[in-house]
This record gives C-alpha cells, sequence and structure tokens, in this order.
C-alpha cells in the first residue's frame, strides 16, 4: 500500500468516525428539543393555572366586600401567586430555557465544524485519488518500458 493509499484510509475512517459522532450529536440534539417542548409546554400551562387561581382570588375579593378575613386572605394569596408564579418559577423558566437554547445552539455548531471537516476530508481524497491515479499510471509507464526494453 502506497503512502497516498494509506493517507486516503485514514481519511475514510476519520470521515466514517464523524459521521458517527454527528449521529451522536444529532441524537442528543433531538432528545433536548423535545424535552424543550415539555418544558415550554410545563411553563404555559403552570402560568394559565396560575392566573386561574388569580382571578379566583379576585372573584373573591369582589364578591365579598368589607371583610378583612378575605381582604387578608387575598393580599397573602396574592403575594404567594405573585412571587412564586411570577417570580420564581418565571426565572427558574427562563434560566433553563436559555441552558436549553445554548446547549442546542453548541450541538449545531459540533455538527457544522464535523460536516464541515468531513468536506475538507473528501478534498483531501480527491486530491490523493488523483496522486494515486498519476502513480498507477506512471507504474504502468515504467512497466511498459521494462518491457520494451527487454
Amino acid at each position: 500500500m502506497t503512502w497516498a493509499e494509506i493517507q486516503r484510509s485514514n481519511c475514510r475512517a476519520e470521515i466514517d468516525s464523524n459521521n458517527s459522532t454527528i449521529r451522536h450529536y444529532e441524537q442528543l440534539y433531538d432528545s433536548l428539543r423535545q424535552f424543550q417542548g415539555v418544558v415550554q409546554g410545563s411553563h404555559g400551562a403552570f402560568m394559565d393555572t396560575n392566573g386561574n387561581k388569580r382571578k379566583c382570588l379576585s372573584d373573591l375579593t369582589s364578591g365579598v366586600k368589607n371583610c378583612r378575613t378575605a381582604d387578608r386572605y387575598s393580599g397573602h394569596m396574592g403575594q404567594v401567586l405573585d412571587e412564586i408564579g411570577g417570580g420564581c418559577a418565571c426565572g427558574v423558566y427562563s434560566a433553563l430555557s436559555a441552558s436549553i437554547s445554548g446547549k442546542l445552539s453548541e450541538y449545531l455548531s459540533k455538527i457544522s465544524s464535523l460536516e464541515a471537516e468531513n468536506r475538507s476530508l473528501r478534498g483531501t481524497i480527491a486530491s490523493l485519488n488523483e496522486q494515486i491515479r498519476r502513480e498507477e499510471e506512471n507504474r504502468r509507464r515504467e512497466q511498459e518500458r521494462l518491457c520494451h526494453e527487454r
């Protein structure tokens, strides 16, 4: 095996390895995209539920006039709904959403980088194929020359 044939074989093996890694990152990407959909759906459902509780709380206070207990309950529950629903849960969702988006971008970047490397390796293989073709042609000519000299 010539040096060019060995190099070509190495390039092909590297492309195979890159393709395997690309498939792995694509699977991770798809799985994380599905999880992102679940997170978005859960956040939406939580916000809807929190909004419904706020509406019920508003209905309670509007239905009961001049009742200190209802006013206190409404005030404290409103604070809980705002701090947990509007603050804490939204903050966690935002952080998780940003983390997921960052990881998805990272996967896409790695896939793109490996695909670019594969394109480069294919170019190298094309050059090596040409070199191998020339070497074979030169060997054939040399053999013909040697046969004619005899």
